[in-house]
């Protein structure tokens, strides 16, 4: 299992300064996790996100388990969307992850940042 080859204790999904560089090679176990941030100027425009946008976001992860891509690159299986809203006045951040769904007892990334926001 890949659990006795990482520590537990660290997160599934970690970004440090690696995580913008276009040109970052993995090493061990890890892979890169490409993504789209999209930051919203309102929360009216927050919640008004283009399902589209979705949907697309949903079609690519599909059409690489369907043509095979996601056998030679296995990353294209953790994209995600992450959609967000910062109020700085009011310290309000609202964020909305779309992503496959891991199995239990796998913590979302949603999960993780609320507790490390809360603290």
């Amino acid at each position: 299992m890949i659990e006795n080859y990482r520590n537990i204790s660290t997160p599934f999904l970690f970004l440090d300064y690696t995580a913008f560089d276009v040109g970052y090679q993995p090493t061990g176990l890890d892979f890169p996790s490409p993504g789209l941030l999209r930051n919203m100027n309102t929360i009216a425009s927050f919640n008004n996100i283009d399902k589209e946008l979705l949907d697309t976001c949903g079609r690519l992860i599909l059409e690489s388990i369907k043509n095979g891509d996601c056998l030679k690159n296995p990353s294209l299986l953790t994209s995600f969307l992450l959609l967000t809203y910062a109020d700085l006045k009011k310290y309000c951040f609202i964020i909305g992850l779309d992503s496959l769904p891991s199995p239990p007892p796998v913590h979302s990334l949603i999960d993780l940042l609320v507790v490390w926001i809360l603290f």
